[in-house]
């Protein structure tokens, strides 16, 4: 096995809270909240991922609004085509559950779009917290309180 079949994970603090970045050596894999578990298997490398934290916390600081990071989409077909549509929601916009499944071409299916957003392995480079329900904000897999502040940080910044 090659080092680029294994992963490899770093963690990063903002002024809120603590993230993981975790990925193979190609390209990230996954993006979330430090609280999560990790797979043992994983390894942890203070060293890896020093150009892409340093994204993502510019990000935080509203001093970039979009993130060029490499990535991989892991899933179903239809669970990529919905985070790729995601993926397009600007900094500081939101867009509807019913919105991003009229988007991905599939209409009325705004469930289907929530479980999807569930699902989602890359916070913020896949930035589901944008997806909000019609009248309200819907569930967030970080938690509503995590969502809040990734949008009115945003907000604030845009």
């Amino acid at each position: 096995m090659s080092s680029s079949d294994r992963t490899f994970y770093n963690t990063f603090s903002t002024e809120k809270a603590e993230f993981y970045i975790a990925g193979n050596g190609r390209a990230v894999t996954h993006i979330g909240f430090a609280r999560e578990f990790y797979p043992m298997e994983w390894i942890k490398d203070e060293n890896a991922f020093g150009s892409e934290i340093s994204d993502l916390t510019a990000f935080f600081r509203g001093e970039k609004k979009a993130l060029d990071i490499p990535y991989v989409l892991s899933g179903t077909d239809f669970q990529k085509l919905v985070w790729r549509t995601i993926a397009e929601i600007p900094y500081g916009e939101t867009r509807s559950y019913q919105e991003v499944a009229m988007m991905a071409g599939h209409p009325g299916a705004q469930r289907a779009v929530g479980n999807v957003c569930n699902k989602n392995r890359l916070l913020l480079l896949v930035p589901c917290h944008r997806v909000v329900a019609a009248h309200g904000l819907g569930g967030y897999g970080g938690n509503l309180e995590a969502k809040k502040w990734l949008l009115n940080n945003e907000k604030k910044k845009s």
